[in-house]
């Protein structure tokens, strides 16, 4: 592919020749084609600014915890930044580093070693409130002119140039297009799974053996019955059982007539527990324990993972779609192992990560889980992450989290909590629709 046609499948030659058509209009110079961008601790937006600026140099003004291995010797931030914008084919230039972001004539000492200061634009998106007031003031000592400076914004998903005052922000909904792999790559994340060398999977496990599940509970849902319960209870004395000898050796399992369409998609050798997973087992080529949590609930990705592909077809901007994202997380140095990073199902919308936690359990673990994607897509999206969890909770318990969840952001409209009503009832595809859309149109800062 030739470096045109990179461009124009990114987003990038659309956004430049936006950019060189505003500043047109308002009578300013042409977009320096050596951009100052200030690094703070996620890569993310500095590398979204370069693709949008578009420019022929980058000139990097980094902290040393960005810039240093850290105590465990694992690779800087910087240098995935760095190998990032080269791939991109930005000529890069690493500016002195800043000791104490906090420290005005540190910041300053950086940006003066950056060459020929005074002729640059300057994105001060990254780094330090301190970072950014400092180095504004140095850059515009330098002489530098106040309009080719900008800034990312996050709601929405914008690019400000001279402070928005005589160009208007330009549009960064569905462009620059950043790849999931790409992204994980630029913090430095592995994928854990050799089977699937992403990090994530993209087919389902069984989508036509999940759209069955799905089915057997959204009737006995639309009747007011709430889920049709897992047949691991003991009728003679009341335990649930989930070990393979326990389910396969006790006699007092009642099953319900409502998973009879999924024992016969299974090919089950008698209609009973033990018998059903074993015909999951063998259907889906894994053992007992992962057939049991595809019965107890893993099904719902393969849900969301077919809404996200159907809702693709009709919105090319959507890419990176996946479920079962998981990554080994580089050591930080400290005495505990860091965890792996885990997200049930995610999309992509140009940059802009969506992290999707799926669970069909009612309520012990509905708050847990949403706390846990918030965390992760903010990890590797940033401020412009949004993130949602779908979940088989009745409306009252899901109306109480959301209100709990957002009255904490300043933009509610980055998280989407749906339950057993959306799942079975409204239709998964219009909920998220209209939360991707809503997400991206922004809110109050």
């Amino acid at each position: 592919m030739s470096e045109l046609e990179q461009e124009t499948e990114s987003g990038r030659g659309d956004i430049a020749v936006e950019i060189a058509r505003q500043r047109e209009l308002a009578r300013l110079l042409p977009l320096s084609d050596h951009q100052v961008i200030l690094v703070g601790s996620n890569p993310l937006p500095c590398l979204v600014a370069a693709l949008a600026l578009a420019p022929r140099k980058v000139s990097l003004v980094a902290t040393k915890q960005m810039a240093r291995p850290g105590v465990s010797g694992a690779t800087p931030l910087l240098t995935h930044l760095v190998n990032a914008l080269t791939e991109n084919g930005f000529e890069v230039e690493i500016a002195r580093e800043i000791g104490d972001s906090a420290s005005p004539d540190e910041v300053r000492k950086a940006m003066r070693s950056v060459s020929e200061l005074r002729s640059t634009g300057l994105n001060y998106t990254g780094g330090t409130k301190s970072m950014a007031v400092h180095a504004y003031a140095e850059w515009i000592a330098s002489g530098a002119d106040p309009t080719q400076a900008s800034y990312l914004s996050a709601d929405p998903p914008a690019l400000v140039i001279g402070g928005g005052v005589r160009v208007p922000p330009i549009d960064l909904r569905a462009a620059p297009r950043v790849e999931l792999t790409k992204l994980a790559r630029l913090h430095g994340l592995t994928p854990k799974s050799r089977k699937h060398p992403s990090g994530f999977r993209t087919e389902a496990r069984d989508a036509e053996l999940s759209r069955i599940l799905f089915g057997v509970h959204q009737t006995r849902w639309q009747e007011k019955q709430g889920l049709v319960p897992l047949p691991n209870l003991c009728g003679a004395c009341g335990a649930r059982l989930f070990k393979k000898a326990d389910v396969e050796g006790c006699g007092h399992l009642a099953m319900d007539d409502a998973w009879r369409p999924v024992a016969d998609a299974v090919g089950a050798v008698d209609f009973t527990f033990g018998g059903v997973l074993r015909g999951i087992e063998e259907r889906i080529g894994k053992p007992w324990d992962r057939a049991l949590k595809y019965l107890e609930g893993e099904w719902l990705e393969d849900i969301v993972l077919e809404t996200l592909g159907a809702l693709a077809e009709d919105d090319p901007a959507l890419h990176s779609i996946g479920t079962e994202l998981r990554w080994i997380v580089p050591p930080t140095g400290g005495s505990g192992q860091t965890p792996d990073f885990e997200v049930d199902a995610s999309v992509m919308r140009g940059h802009t990560f969506f992290g999707i936690s799926c669970t069909a359990d009612a309520k012990e673990l509905v708050k847990l889980k949403l706390f846990e994607v918030s965390r992760r897509a903010i990890q590797l999206g940033g401020d412009h992450a949004r993130f949602a969890l779908v979940c088989l909770a009745p409306s009252t318990s899901i109306a109480k989290l959301a209100a709990e969840l957002s009255a904490n952001w300043a933009s509610p409209t980055r998280i989407l909590v749906a339950g057993g009503d959306d799942v079975f009832s409204v239709g998964l595809d219009g909920v998220i629709r209209d939360w991707i859309t809503q997400a991206q149109e922004g809110g109050s800062e």
